[in-house]
């Protein structure tokens, strides 16, 4: 099993799809379980999720952050459900997304949290420092979450093996495209109108022109990729929080089926 987090779909403003992952890594894909984190979504999550649910055990988003006083740049976080009660509070936040404040006051049992992408408010902190890992821990674990830090492919040894002594790592892609797919990318970001967006900056769904070129600068980050032997050696713990998936019956087989949560709104068209 070689579990790959941190994969976003078109329902944000990504563009992988099946066999894409298999193509970039180089193995089959019945042995790779990509974990979908869509911006304020849930759907392609969801969708693969019902299809399959023994190879998408996790209900995943990454969720935003309301922006606190007089900052108007929100801020993103990694939450992974492995628990029915996991997807009911994945499902509150995604509807009504608090400040990092709120977060930290909420009932999170049944998450797995992370310290997201470079729009966390974990981020930097834990890279210039990461004895800094402890504390941010213990405020997400009073909550009833799990706390891990996520890794990518352009940290470098020393931060996961400093990350590695004060919690679990798990090494995410943030992957938003493949290289050999990035002009059709930019293409389908141009196609999505962005009059409305700006006024919501909450809004997952992100194009225009302004947006694409946003993207083209930083067209490195977007397409790069862990190795297949990283993600098999640093990921292997997740296994233990998708073993429910073996205890499965026909008659119940999705395991959020009686949590009384559902995605908050409409799927976009």
């Amino acid at each position: 099993m070689l579990i790959m987090p941190h994969v976003h779909s078109q329902y944000s403003d990504g563009l992988i799809t099946d066999g894409d992952l298999e193509k970039a890594l180089g193995v089959p894909a019945d042995e790779i379980v990509p974990i979908f984190m869509d911006h304020g979504m849930v759907y392609e999550a969801v969708r693969r999720h019902l299809g399959d649910f023994r190879r998408h055990p996790f209900i995943a988003s990454e969720i935003y952050l309301r922006p606190r006083g007089g900052d108007r740049k929100h801020s993103h976080l990694s939450l992974i459900a492995y628990r029915p009660e996991g997807v009911r509070n994945l499902f509150r936040l995604i509807g009504n997304p608090p400040t990092l404040e709120e977060l930290l006051s909420s009932d999170l049992s049944g998450l797995l949290v992370g310290s997201g992408c470079m729009s966390s408010p974990f981020y930097g902190g834990i890279r210039e420092d990461p004895e800094r890992i402890p504390l941010i821990r213990e405020e997400i674990e009073r909550t009833g979450a799990v706390f891990f830090v996520e890794a990518f492919p352009w940290d470098n040894r020393q931060f996961i093996s400093a990350a590695r002594k004060h919690a679990r790592v798990l090494l995410s892609s943030d992957l938003h495209v493949l290289d050999d797919d990035f002009d059709a990318y930019q293409v389908m970001l141009l196609m999505r109108p962005d009059e409305g967006r700006r006024s919501s900056p909450l809004h997952p769904l992100k194009g225009g022109k302004g947006f694409a070129g946003k993207m083209a600068g930083a067209r490195p980050y977007l397409t790069r990729l862990p190795a297949a032997g990283q993600l098999r050696e640093m990921n292997g713990w997740l296994v233990e929080f998708c073993a429910f998936r073996e205890r499965q019956t026909t008659s119940s087989r999705h395991w959020w089926s009686g949590c009384a949560a559902r995605p908050p709104g409409n799927p976009p068209g």
